[in-house]
């Protein structure tokens, strides 16, 4: 796909591979190894960083100043406007995604398969998440974590790498699992 964008991210669910471009998403058929098919170009689906990819359960999921999207390998939802339009409506707070400020590289989103939620680290400042949201499959609900939590340093300069899974509890304390 020659468009002049640089890849961004590559993942993978039910035989189709997703080619992240700063301002495209690309999905290609992977059924027929020998025999790739293009199935859909999609305009203005771009990320900004590998981090704001991932692949869960569900389908491969990937956040950006339109939403915060899920591709089954058929069809593409915005699960972030799910709840309101443009807008999230949590107890608390309404997340409009279009005004933010956080989707550069220190913004991370990934898949707990335990609770079978999609995390979403807004911004970490110096180690510190500064809010976590939170997608439920189960119930397709979101919340917000609004307490601060310091990730563990791993000697990189990667925003934030969890190699244990996150629970969140239902007073919006979250944990991870140490082995």
């Amino acid at each position: 796909h020659n468009d002049g964008d640089s890849i961004i991210s590559l993942r993978a669910h039910n035989n189709r591979l997703f080619e992240f471009r700063l301002n495209s998403l690309y999905v290609t058929n992977l059924e027929d190894a020998q025999n790739p098919v293009l199935e859909d170009s999609i305009r203005e689906q771009g990320v900004n960083s590998k981090n704001h990819t991932c692949e869960t359960d569900f389908g491969v999921a990937w956040i950006n100043k339109k939403g915060l999207w899920l591709h089954d390998g058929v069809e593409m939802k915005n699960i972030g406007a799910k709840l309101g339009g443009d807008e999230v409506s949590v107890p608390t707070a309404r997340l409009n995604f279009s005004s933010m400020t956080s989707f550069n590289n220190n913004a991370y989103i990934e898949f707990d398969p335990l609770s079978q939620q999609i995390l979403w680290y807004e911004s970490l400042e110096d180690n510190n998440i500064t809010s976590i949201w939170v997608y439920t499959f189960g119930n397709e609900s979101w919340h917000q974590i609004e307490r601060k939590a310091t990730s563990v340093a791993d000697g990189t300069n990667s925003a934030l790498r969890l190699t244990n899974p996150i629970r969140v509890q239902g007073d919006g304390i979250f944990q991870t699992d140490i082995s």
